[in-house]
């Protein structure tokens, strides 16, 4: 039987980790339990990564990197500040609808060694929040968005992931009448938090500019 690519088995290896991490915590969780996963001898994953350590650090650098590159994109784009506001909001909705185990993995992480999440995060996503940080910093200065201290908004963001890791227990509470689904909770959500920063942002009694959000954020 023709084995898999290394990169596509890596990938793999990540992936079920990253479930396995998410759910069981990194103690208790074993490099076996991930082998078995992935359909692979325990010797085979330990040619990836040399250590179960390695494998977790792996794991919180590639969504890192994801979150940099997903973010900075977006601020490097030449459009409006409304629109740009707009996008970023929505990719960090999709990211947490997409890569919801990661950011479990996050939140387990968190609590149970801060050090380490600290030294992947200053690493990559603490470039990311300066330079947001400095993006509305600027145009507080130019007088188009309200002298508000943004690092409370970014971390009221920040805290949105909490609805996706525990959105299936919360939507008996949250529901309504008629019930909605676990996507249409999503997306009222996403509306709900657009519509918040937009407030905070862009509001008229600031800014002298309409604070509703554009039509269409895509």
């Amino acid at each position: 039987m023709k084995s898999a690519p290394a990169p596509r088995t890596r990938s793999r290896i990540l992936k079920a980790a990253e479930g396995l991490f998410a759910r069981k915590g990194f103690a208790g969780t074993s490099l076996r339990e991930v082998a078995q996963a992935v359909g692979i001898a325990t010797p085979s994953l330990l040619y990836y990564f040399r250590s179960k350590e390695a494998l977790y650090e792996a794991l919180l650098e590639r969504g890192a990197k994801d979150l940099e590159r997903a973010f900075m994109s977006i601020l490097d784009m030449d459009v409006d500040d409304r629109h740009k506001v707009a996008l970023l909001v929505s990719r960090y909705v999709d990211r947490l609808q997409t890569y919801p185990d990661f950011f479990k993995l996050l939140t387990r992480e968190q609590l149970d060694n801060p050090a380490r999440v600290r030294k992947t995060m200053a690493r990559y996503v603490v470039p990311l929040f300066d330079r947001v940080l400095g993006f509305f910093r600027q145009r507080s200065q130019e007088g188009t968005a309200p002298p508000v201290d943004i690092r409370f908004l970014l971390h009221t963001l920040g805290s949105a992931s909490y609805f996706f890791i525990f959105g299936p227990s919360l939507t008996p509470l949250l529901n309504g009448d008629p019930p909605r689904t676990q996507q249409e909770m999503a997306e009222a959500f996403r509306s709900f938090l657009l519509e918040t920063t937009y407030k905070t942002l862009f509001s008229p009694q600031s800014t002298g500019h309409s604070g509703d959000p554009p039509a269409a954020a895509v």
